[in-house]
């Protein structure tokens, strides 16, 4: 090594970068087998249940009896999955089934993995939509119609295994606990579904065709106005959507051919959006192709540099090792988990100011040596 220093080989100092660079982006993990080391192993086991809009939050218990250091990573996660320490926490907005493996690995190379599958409900009902929703929904007295509901949480996620109650005004029909509505009298009144505290309701018309109980413009107001019953503290709603004043931005959609040629409005009720999604930085590992690019540049930027240096044409030598290492780091910590192998990019930048300056001190006490020499001839 000292020949090759001494002698201010390029080549050499190029290697040895390159070479730590490896060690920065690919590290090896090597189940430890040796006696010295005893392996971690995980012993808590994960929640398989997690509902949409609520948070899940998991502990993951480690015996180690080595009392190594710990650290924890995904291999795969959903989306806005972390783990801090040994805490994952999540909170899911859409159902299903989201697959989860953690690694968790100590500093003496030995790991252990734990995976599982979780199963994501639908949240508590936010939202109910009731069709038919015409403006107002026109019965004639002895017909039968049916109504139904769709059930969503804020997450606009549907519901299926909740229980709607039926209700209506029964002084104009009634209405079965399937939603099934018979119109009695002739009047204006309303058909509301109710889950939980939500409750939304829709106007409906019952309408005599031998008589004029109720007049064309009854039923144009009907539609102008609001079509929920009212409820008291205990009752929230969920009906402002049926309303023209309480949903401006609501779509409509015009068709010829209503009650005697009058114009019937339908209305499109749409479920609640999503909740913006909170921080969803991802750990993702560095493609291979730029792992393999990234040492190949650095180690001819520095080859490049050494023979420039050699030929005393480049001032601050210690600028270039210390400005790319600071750029792959800028890189590492934003495409890496903030934490793994945190500490290995220092050593390179450690590594290229040691072997900048060595070349430095040897380069100069060389030219000296040369110069000396040459000065002191016998002859």
């Amino acid at each position: 090594m000292s020949n090759l220093i001494s002698g201010r080989k390029p080549y050499f100092y190029a290697l040895i970068t390159i070479m730590a660079i490896f060690m920065v982006l690919m590290p090896i993990k090597i189940q430890a087998a040796t006696d010295d080391n005893n392996v971690p192993t995980i012993t808590s086991s994960p929640l398989l249940t997690a509902t949409s809009g609520q948070p899940y939050e998991y502990i993951v218990v480690v015996e180690d009896m080595d009392d190594d250091s710990i650290s924890y990573s995904f291999t795969t996660a959903p989306s806005g999955m972390k783990i801090v320490n040994n805490t994952i926490t999540w909170q899911p907005t859409s159902v299903g089934i989201a697959n989860v493996a953690l690694e968790i690995t100590d500093n003496q190379g030995g790991y252990d993995n734990q995976t599982w599958q979780i199963s994501v409900n639908a949240g508590d009902v936010d939202t109910i939509i009731i069709t038919p929703n015409d403006r107002p929904t026109i019965i004639n007295i002895g017909d039968n119609k049916q109504f139904s509901a769709k059930l969503f949480d804020k997450n606009s996620n549907e519901i299926f295994n909740a229980t709607t109650t039926w209700s209506t005004d029964e002084q104009y029909g009634s209405i079965d606990a399937n939603g099934l509505f018979l119109a009695k009298v002739g009047g204006i009144g309303f058909v509301a579904a109710t889950v939980d505290k939500v409750k939304t309701s829709v106007g409906v018309v019952v309408k005599d065709i031998r008589d004029t109980l109720v007049t064309e413009d009854e039923i144009e107001e009907v539609a102008e106005t609001t079509q929920e019953e009212p409820s008291d503290d205990t009752i929230t709603s969920t009906a402002a959507t049926e309303t023209d004043t309480a949903a401006p931005e609501e779509e409509t959609i015009t068709e010829e051919g209503g009650v005697e040629g009058e114009e019937t409005v339908y209305s499109d009720n749409e479920a609640t959006e999503q909740d913006a999604e909170g921080e969803t930085e991802e750990c993702n590992n560095w493609p291979q192709w730029l792992i393999i690019l990234m040492p190949i540049i650095y180690g001819v930027v520095l080859f490049v540099y050494y023979i420039y240096e050699h030929k005393k044409k480049t001032p601050s030598w210690w600028i270039f090792p210390i400005l790319l290492t600071a750029i792959a780091l800028v890189i590492f910590y934003k495409y890496i988990c903030t934490g793994t192998y945190g500490w290995w990019p220092w050593i390179v930048i450690l590594i290229g100011m040691v072997l900048t300056a060595l070349f430095k001190v040897v380069s100069k006490k060389n030219s000296d040596m040369d110069d000396a020499s040459q000065t002191e001839l016998p002859f």
